[in-house]
C-alpha cells in the first residue's frame, strides 16, 4: 500500500522516514498486473462467497487424496482430519523409480 500511496502521491498520514525526496515513483516499479489480479481474485471470491470457496477447495483436495490412495501413495499426515485443505504431502512408493517421468506425467494430465 505504501508503494500505491507514493505512486499516486496520496498522503497516508504516516511519516515517510526520509524516503520521499519529492520524486515521483516510476510506474514500472508498481506491480500493476499483480494488483489487477488481486482485485479480480477478491471480486471472484466475494461473488462466490468464502464458504463456497472453502467447500470447493475441500472437495478438490478430497478428490486428490482419493486418487493418490488408489496409486498407493502414503500420506505424511495420517489422520485425514489433521490435514490442511490444499496442502498435500505424501511419500512416493518404492515402485516409482523415475521422479522426473512422474512429474512430467502429472503436469501433462
Amino acid at each position: 500500500m505504501k508503494n500505491l500511496t507514493k505512486f499516486w502521491k496520496v498522503d497516508d498520514g504516516e511519516e515517510d522516514e526520509g524516503e520521499d525526496n519529492g520524486e515521483r515513483t516510476f510506474v514500472h516499479t508498481l506491480p500493476v498486473l499483480q494488483l489487477y489480479s488481486l482485485r479480480e481474485a477478491l471480486a471472484s471470491l466475494a461473488e462466490e462467497t468464502l464458504d463456497k470457496a472453502w467447500e470447493r477447495h475441500a472437495a478438490a483436495t478430497k478428490q486428490f487424496y482419493e486418487g493418490a490412495e488408489k496409486l498407493e501413495l502414503v500420506h505424511y499426515v495420517k489422520k485425514s482430519k489433521s490435514r490442511l485443505i490444499g496442502t498435500i504431502t505424501f511419500k512416493l512408493p518404492d515402485y516409482v523409480k523415475d521422479v522426473k517421468k512422474l512429474q512430467a506425467h502429472v503436469v501433462e494430465k
